[in-house]
């Protein structure tokens, strides 16, 4: 078993590596990639900065909150981004029958597929997400430690729902379009305070769209921390990989007895 977690260890590491040896061979697009996206990200500094110069408190979520917010959120999407990024291909790579790839090899098909392609731009999102944390909580070991964990914990929820929508291309053919809304609505959900929805779409954001467990609440618990909220979020963040996990590999068994197999040299 250790021996095995170490071999998957280090071959994460060299196809990581392998990804950041690609956009390094632009050094230029690289660059402006992961600048551009720290700058993005401030730039929601700046409206969130103007929001609150005219309404200071609103139902007791202020400047700082949306900042740790944000910088959360940014933080945990930018690791999902920056090195799984292959289970966002996942929908058009089954669609276009290229997931005959990775069944030639020996190694776990999800993983592969899931480490094979890193968008280093999410670098951006990762650093400008840790300044932004910093300003709105200070920094401290034991909140560095635990920023740490819940940005890890939900990046895993993240790439669990990514997963799991992807793989609905097994069962409908081209979800492609569909799973980029799912996606990018998450990110976007992950935004808001809990305050800003109520009803039917607090509801659906704890469920569909689960932003409120793997962004909002993660977030609250960096300002007022919880056992409970911890063990929550974990636990939340485990089942989004279960389900993801389970969905793939269903759908892989109907991919495996269809005629979409070829062989890739």
């Amino acid at each position: 078993m250790l021996r095995t977690l170490i071999s998957y260890t280090k071959l994460t590491g060299f196809l990581t590596g392998q990804s950041v040896l690609r956009a390094m061979e632009y050094r230029a697009a690289f660059l402006s990639q992961v600048l551009g996206m720290f700058l993005n990200n401030f730039c929601w500094v700046g409206c969130w900065y103007l929001f609150f110069l005219n309404f200071p408190d609103v139902n007791g979520w202020k400047f700082e909150d949306s900042i740790l917010l944000l910088g959360f959120s940014s933080a945990s999407a930018g690791i999902m981004i920056s090195f799984f990024w292959g289970s966002a291909e996942l929908a058009r790579i089954i669609y276009r029958g290229e997931l005959d790839y990775y069944l030639g090899f020996p190694k776990n098909v999800l993983w592969h597929v899931t480490v094979s392609t890193g968008r280093m731009s999410g670098i951006g999102d990762i650093t400008s997400g840790i300044l932004m944390t910093i300003l709105a909580i200070g920094f401290s070991v034991p909140g560095a430690l635990l920023f740490l964990y819940l940005s890890i914990v939900s990046a895993i929820g993240l790439w669990g729902f990514t997963v799991a929508t992807r793989s609905i291309s097994f069962f409908v053919g081209n979800f492609e379009g569909a799973s980029d809304e799912f996606f990018w609505s998450i990110i976007t959900f992950g935004l808001y305070p809990a305050s800003a929805f109520h009803g039917a779409l607090k509801l659906m954001i704890s469920t569909v769209v689960p932003a409120m467990f793997v962004f909002i609440l993660p977030a609250e618990i960096l300002r007022e921390f919880s056992w409970s909220k911890v063990m929550l979020v974990t636990g939340v963040s485990a089942l989004l990989a279960a389900i993801g996990i389970g969905t793939f590999y269903l759908g892989l068994r109907r991919y495996e007895s269809g005629s979409l197999i070829q062989a890739k040299v």
